[in-house]
């Protein structure tokens, strides 16, 4: 909470009489709130995933470590699909295919997406296993903005 109103602050957005500007600052960080951990936890999880498989010898297998424009099209996209901001949707879908993205592989992305892609099916269980308390929780929260984000 510390660190979203110091961004706000930035932005000059942290004191304001207006009841609308309250209500847009209340809004934001709740976004921040909520999105914030989701998504912090998120890459949290994809660098504990590329770390473990450093220690397994197989850290040339790895891949999703650096998002593409595509790929962030297709997230905005998606994004914006789930706030119901259609004109916007439309956009980053446009700019999505203009990138070369085609519509079969929409399903793909998103698998790709998950924060475990990097570890083969079979050998996930051990990852899972190899978490403390603390970061099983991290995955938790990881896995539930992933499926939000993307299902």
């Amino acid at each position: 909470m510390e660190t979203v109103e110091q961004a706000l602050k930035i932005f000059n957005l942290g004191k304001s009489d207006s009841q609308a500007d309250r209500h847009f600052v209340d809004d934001l960080k709740s976004i921040f709130e909520q999105e914030g951990s989701g998504l912090l936890a998120y890459y949290e999880v994809r660098q504990m995933v590329f770390d473990w498989l450093a220690k397994q010898g197989e850290e040339e297998k790895r891949f999703g470590g650096k998002p593409t424009k595509k790929g962030n099209a297709f997230y905005y996209y998606k994004q914006a699909m789930k706030y119901g901001d259609l004109d916007a949707a439309q956009r980053y879908l446009k700019k999505y295919y203009e990138l070369g993205g085609d519509p079969r592989p929409k399903m793909q992305s998103i698998k790709y997406a998950h924060p475990l892609a990097s570890i083969p099916g079979m050998k996930r269980k051990a990852f899972r296993q190899s978490l403390a308390m603390g970061q099983s929780d991290i995955f938790d929260t990881a896995l539930k903005w992933y499926n939000k984000t993307y299902r």
